[in-house]
């Protein structure tokens, strides 16, 4: 199970944008690719599963702010990467002269303007406006519709935009050295340059063809210049989707631009809002993210327990090394020593040591036995994800797994922390697992210092996070500034029990240690979940995380990618037909859900220790109800949960008003009407959701990543009702997607998330992946 808190690449999962309804189609269709670019950098860590805390989510910026930033890089980049061209050369001089740009969409409102020499960026449209200014350090942001004027911090991101800016405006064309502007996540792969007539007019046209690195889709933006004035006049950018316009900016360069956000028409008197961090609070945000940054070159391993096993038993391990940037996580195979294993080849391997044993010295011997495979590998420059494929499925004593490695995705380093720490989250890595990043500074959080706190962890300071934005959430940390700054204890609201009180996932550091250069680490790591807010935990079923560093030097090889792969870009999904926006945010908004329902399902396991049932009985012991509705108080519905009553059937008066009450995360649209489900569990003999029995991950004997948990499929089954899709192994294949004619999302039981193209997938892999035991050597087709 990837754990690592990394979000996979747009194709695997979602990336949850809230995309305002007044954003007008062209703009989003053409920021939306940019925008997630850019965000990916924020928030490529959050996979975490529930043992090691589920993160409520990174910031959500609105498109507000991708138009004034993502824009921005857009065009810097672009310009940056054609000025080495002797024509390209003439039109940056000419821009170099000019202290403004300014640019609106032709046939849309909207405007914006940038001032790389006094480093301001501004953004105005009938529902908000925006004025970045590095002097000040300040993001103002207004929305017209509440006559709101929210203070912000700048944050990485911001500086990147201005920092690349500085660099083109600032020398890059005069060949000055030590400049680097990109901060893209694409390149430049074509360049022309075109004499057209347009408009009545001649016009040169420099026409940019870009890819995303991680081998995405291409884009095409043409530069249509005056050769008289030798200066852009419109940027013009080809459609993306089969359904999308053409998008076109128009461009000048003013001597003057907005001094302050008064200027784009705020009101004076406009309701302020200050989310810029107290200087108490700004220390401890600082202190958080230098332990993370400083921590020593370390290699070692990470071994995933539980309270009730022996400390020699393990659910997975990991094999680490870091090195700064430059960093690899290998994920052990299934033959750890653990109860499974003994259960599946009936013997001890290797055996369970005595007493008197050092854990450390031991789980290095044992680690030489077991066979691991890389996860993440990063060079300093780039990240390498991988995806594993296992040949037999099945395990056993002759039997021994075969392993194809393949590059999964491919990015610029993710690892680093922005400057808004991207949400709250728990990483694998101990630097981030001992200081996770709390998502502040943050429009709609609120935060709230207590230096002396009644619960918790003594000599600890509670930084507690209240997030009004729906979802609304809630997030805790206990920090020992004597520690540098550990989140010695980390909480995050999951819902209620039935007496109304808070319940969370917890992470509780139970031991220290120091590295050579004097940074805290955790060695030892307690989690566990449904604990009432700064109780102890010790005494409940909990799960162990055991840390054994090694601070030494690691030759370079070891950050190399693995020999048996060839680091090659991973070819974009070439659809059958164009695709159109539409399709791409219904498959988003999928992977998203799929995730969170994933997560959810194992938080249920957790409290009950196995997966809810497809159909579970009432306390009357007659009437049914769905696992959606069981799988409420795990999702953060809590009070719609309780408002359901189990003793009447899903069609009941009372229980149709929660039928209305249909939370998002079951649609697999952004419509908001209607109530039938999109998402369904695979039920029958031999699945993993058999009639009236529920099952546990123990029980999945062909591998957590090949059992599907939770399927997309378009049926019109009101969402309360207990029905979903039925398997006979000697009939047809359920009814499964119908929202894309290529294919359909599924959660696995590993808790990803994937989309499943039918032309990559035969109907025998498809059975092998509903029979979680069925011992089926199914080999992938792609």
């Amino acid at each position: 199970m990837n754990i690592l808190g990394q979000e996979p690449p747009d194709d695997r999962i979602s990336i949850p944008i809230d995309w305002s309804q007044t954003v007008p189609p062209e703009v989003e269709a053409r920021l939306r690719q940019r925008f997630t670019d850019l965000r990916s950098r924020v928030v490529a860590r959050r996979r975490e599963t529930w043992w090691l805390g589920l993160g409520h989510g990174f910031s959500r910026r609105r498109w507000v702010a991708a138009m004034g930033g993502a824009v921005a890089v857009v065009v810097l980049t672009i310009l940056w990467s054609s000025a080495h061209s002797n024509a390209w050369a003439q039109v940056v001089k000419r821009m170099q002269s000019k202290p403004w740009i300014h640019a609106r969409i032709v046939g849309r409102e909207g405007e914006f303007w940038i001032s790389s020499s006094q480093g301001i960026v501004a953004v105005r449209h009938p529902g908000f406006a925006e004025f970045d200014s590095r002097g000040a350090n300040l993001k103002l942001r207004y929305r017209v519709a509440d006559r709101t004027l929210i203070h912000l911090p700048m944050t990485s991101l911001d500086e990147d935009v201005l920092r690349q800016i500085e660099a083109i405006f600032g020398g890059l064309f005069q060949d000055k050295a030590g400049i680097d502007p990109s901060t893209s996540l694409e390149q430049l792969v074509k360049q022309q340059t075109v004499e057209v007539e347009a408009d009545g007019k001649r016009w040169v046209d420099f026409q940019l063809t870009f890819r995303q690195i991680d081998g995405g889709r291409e884009r095409v933006t043409v530069y249509r210049v005056d050769p008289e004035t030798r200066l852009p006049k419109f940027r013009i950018d080809r459609q993306e989707f089969a359904d999308d316009p053409q998008m076109r900016l128009e461009l000048d360069y003013p001597e003057s631009g907005p001094a302050d956000v008064f200027a784009l028409g705020v009101p004076r008197d406009a309701k302020v809002v200050d989310y810029v961090p107290t200087p108490e609070l700004t220390q401890i945000l600082a202190g958080m993210r230098a332990g993370r940054e400083a921590m020593d070159t370390y290699s070692g391993l990470i071994v995933q327990g539980s309270s009730r096993s022996h400390w020699s038993e393990a659910s997975t391990v990991w094999r680490v090394w870091r090195n700064g940037k430059k960093w690899r996580i290998e994920q052990s195979e299934a033959d750890i020593p653990g109860p499974l294993r003994r259960e599946m080849l009936g013997k001890d391997n290797p055996p369970r040591p005595k007493n008197d044993v050092d854990p450390r010295a031991w789980w290095r011997e044992a680690a030489k036995t077991i066979r691991f495979y890389p996860v993440l590998v990063s060079d300093g420059q780039t990240s390498y994800r991988f995806k594993v494929e296992v040949t037999p499925k099945r395990l056993t004593t002759k039997n021994l797994k075969v392993l194809k490695y393949e590059i999964e995705s491919v990015a610029p380093d993710y690892i680093a922390i922005p400057a808004n720490d991207g949400g709250p989250t728990a990483q694998l890595l101990p630097e981030y697992v001992g200081r996770p990043p709390l998502g502040i500074p943050a429009e709609g959080c609120h935060v709230s210092v207590d230096p002396l706190p009644i619960r918790g962890p003594k000599d600890a300071i509670l930084v507690s996070v209240q997030d009004t934005r729906p979802p609304s959430s809630a997030w805790r940390a206990w920090v020992d500034p004597r520690r540098g700054y550990l989140a010695i204890r980390y909480e995050l609201e999951t819902g209620r029990d039935g007496k109304g009180n808070p319940q969370n996932q917890v992470q509780v550091i139970e031991q220290v240690a120091q590295s050579p250069r004097g940074i805290w680490y955790p060695r030892l790591v307690r989690t566990a979940s449904g604990i009432p807010i700064g109780e102890d935990i010790a005494n409940h079923p909990s799960g162990l995380i055991r840390y054994f560093l090694d601070f030494e030097s690691i030759p370079n090889e070891v950050f190399a990618t693995p020999s048996l792969i060839q680091p090659q870009q991973a070819e974009a999904r070439t659809p059958t037909k164009p695709r159109t926006r539409a399709q791409e945010v219904q498959h988003a908004r999928s992977m998203r859900n799929l995730s969170i329902i994933a997560k959810a399902m194992y938080a249920y396991q957790t409290e009950h220790q196995h997966f809810p049932p497809a159909t579970l009985v009432g306390p009357d012991g007659k009437t049914t109800y769905s696992w959606r509705v069981a799988l409420l108080p795990n999702l953060g519905f809590k009070a719609l949960f309780d408002g359901y009553k189990l003793t009447e059937p899903w069609d009941s008066p009372n229980n149709l008003k929660i039928l209305a009450q249909m939370p998002d995360v079951y649609r697999a649209d952004e419509s908001g009407a209607g109530t039938n489900a999109a998402y369904f569990v695979v039920t029958g003999q031999g699945t993993l959701f058999p009639a009236g029995r529920a099952l546990d991950l123990a029980q999945i004997r062909d591998g957590a990543a090949d059992t599907l948990l939770v399927v997309e499929a378009k049926r019109a089954i009101p969402w309360t009702k207990s029905e979903d899709l039925t398997y006979d192994a000697k009939g047809l294949l359920p009814p499964l997607g119908g929202f894309d004619p290529e294919g359909f999302c599924a959660a696995f039981a590993d808790a990803s998330s994937r989309f499943i193209e039918r032309a990559k997938f035969n109907d025998d892999t498809l059975r092998a992946w509903i029979t979680p035991s069925g011992g089926e050597d199914v080999k992938r087709q792609d």
